[in-house]
């Protein structure tokens, strides 16, 4: 069935996120693709080619995206038009940070100490993330330790 598993003034921003990003660096701003799911289910696919424009949204799903119109309206935004591409701006660059991150996180173990920002940079040990390495962390910095990065994604 279609209905909407949500009273319209229940829904939230986290109720939208996307999935299946694929990116490029495009002449002026980021190539890329992506899909936008609302509680679950793809409901539409948004693109920009990379050269100054806005971006590209084609709407699968038309339920969704009165509600989605109607959500951006209730929310605090910068400029007053292109709303849409204000709202998915900011969950793309978040994705693309998150993919570095675990990236990095393949090849070696990142971490920081009590007062440290991850967009800072992260502290590094040229080792692949195990027990024992972490064994060695928690030695050396005890409760200095604020997190290791490698630790969001064990699956």
């Amino acid at each position: 069935s279609n209905s909407m598993p949500k009273l319209l003034d229940q829904v939230t921003a986290e109720d939208f996120e996307i999935k299946g990003l694929k990116t490029l660096d495009g002449d002026e701003t980021r190539m890329f693709q992506v899909s936008l799911h609302f509680c679950g289910k793809r409901v539409a696919k948004v693109s920009n080619g990379g050269t100054g424009g806005p971006h590209n949204w084609s709407w699968i799903d038309i339920k969704a995206k009165h509600v989605f119109d109607r959500l951006i309206e209730t929310l605090p935004f910068e400029f007053d038009f292109e709303k849409e591409d204000q709202f998915i701006d900011p969950l793309i660059t978040e994705r693309i940070e998150t993919n570095s991150l675990k990236a990095k996180c393949r090849k070696e173990t990142l971490f920081l100490l009590v007062g440290e920002a991850g967009k800072d940079g992260y502290r590094t040990v040229n080792s692949v993330f195990n027990p024992a390495v972490k064994a060695f962390l928690i030695n050396k910095y005890g409760d200095r330790l604020k997190e290791i990065a490698n630790e969001r994604f064990l699956s």
